[in-house]
């Protein structure tokens, strides 16, 4: 068919890089929203982003993403607030072509079932099932470097077919408990696959990792959302070289101190994770620190867990006190010289945000918390945050009037 032609000389025209990027899309369903800072990630991780003098390779993973936009093979779905691709998608007819291609070249092996014909030659393995039945293989899978895996749970396969016939948009990733109608699930099965570098899994009903996650030297990126787990194997203190570790939408509170020494950690994301006090000069490659806890202890002012973070892009702390956190705080965000995010919950946020001569790269803020605001003319605020182009605060009783009216003059500040 004519369009089929076209399809694949647009993807032969791609680059090698970009053309394995594209390729690896194949691994998710069609009609679904696609989460631009986890594909990246995932790229990283998979290796296909070559380095680049000058700039980080997620940045150059982003600067892939944005040209298979431009060249009209992925769909930009939305954006965030300072116009980067915060969510892509990509047309079913695409998905089909990009399945076949690589089913073909036996890149990625899709499906919505564990009845794999050759597990011992799949180096990269796809589940997506949304009709909930999804049971733990029994296979071994000796060559598998990618394990990728999202069930979705109280959905039948006809009604799912319904959904595609109707080309309704699903969201990716799927915010699901694993359902009442689903067996526990282990991951013990991957114990195997030595040569593991990529995990993701979502909706299992899962209660716990395998202590032997820890013999996967391999592994560089671990994305785990199932609210069932509750905690993590010490052993995942040996992943040393993990880049990802994503827990997000789970209730894993602790982990191992000593995973916090992991050199190549780039990204940790997690719910309420408590951040130890005795973290110092630690993490100094790290960029994205989201859902952590200041904990309880008092922090020093230039030993605190933050101070080594120079390379940090963004930040969400939770349990945030001025008394005990507030000085050191702020002496560690004076090296944060790349932050573009910045998320505060807690008591006392400090007046510095808006007027020390810090966060030149602010874009986005987000604060919870009673603070100290200050009496301060909005051009001066611009003056020291000149990128700031959007600001959420869940308690403003206390900004004065006048900076209010500047915020909302300025079309600045999103309420929530």
């Amino acid at each position: 068919m004519v369009i089929e032609r076209i399809l694949s000389a647009s993807f032969d025209d791609l680059p090698q890089d970009l053309k394995s990027c594209f390729l690896y899309l194949a691994a998710y369903p069609m009609n679904v929203s696609l989460s631009a800072g986890h594909i990246v990630r995932m790229w990283t991780a998979e290796g296909f982003i070559k380095p680049r003098k000058g700039r980080t390779l997620e940045e150059l993973g982003h600067s892939y993403l944005k040209e298979l936009v431009s060249r009209c093979l992925v769909e930009l779905e939305s954006q965030n607030a300072h116009g980067g691709i915060k969510t892509v998608t990509v047309h079913s007819r695409l998905v089909r072509f990009l399945q076949s291609e690589a089913r073909e070249a036996s890149f990625i092996e899709v499906s919505d079932r564990n009845d794999i014909l050759a597990p011992a030659s799949v180096r990269r393995l796809s589940i997506q099932d949304d009709s909930g039945t999804y049971t733990t293989f029994s296979n071994k899978f000796p060559k598998l470097r990618s394990f990728i895996c999202r069930v979705a749970a109280g959905n039948s396969q006809s009604s799912d077919k319904s959904d595609q016939s109707k080309k309704e948009r699903r969201e990716f990733p799927e915010e699901v408990a694993g359902g009442s109608n689903l067996k526990s699930h282990d991951l013990k099965f991957l114990c195997w696959s030595k040569f593991l570098r990529l995990i993701s899994v979502q909706g299992l009903k899962l209660q716990e990792l395998p202590d032997e996650i820890g013999d996967m030297i391999h592994l560089r990126y671990l994305r785990v959302e199932c609210p069932g787990l509750k905690k993590l194997p010490r052993s995942i203190r040996r992943l040393l070289n993990l880049q990802t570790l994503d827990i997000s939408k789970t209730a894993v509170v602790e982990i191992h101190p000593h995973f916090w020494k992991i050199k190549t950690l780039r990204h940790v994301l997690a719910e309420k994770l408590t951040l130890p006090t005795s973290l110092v000069n630690e993490l100094a490659e790290l960029q994205t620190l989201h859902g952590v806890v200041a904990g309880e202890g008092k922090w020093d002012q230039g030993r605190s867990p933050l101070d080594k973070m120079a390379k940090l892009q963004s930040l969400e702390l939770h349990g945030f006190n001025a008394a005990n956190h507030g000085s050191a705080l702020e002496g560690a965000l004076t090296n944060m010289h790349l932050l573009g995010h910045l998320k505060l919950e807690g008591d006392g946020i400090p007046s510095c945000l808006f007027t020390g001569p810090i966060l030149r790269c602010l874009q986005t803020m987000e604060l919870d918390g009673a603070a100290k605001w200050p009496v301060v003319r909005w051009d001066i605020v611009r003056k020291v945050r000149p990128n700031l182009v959007g600001l959420k605060l869940k308690n403003n009783s206390q900004v004065p009037k006048e900076l209010l009216d500047e915020m909302e003059a300025q079309k600045l500040m999103l309420l929530s």
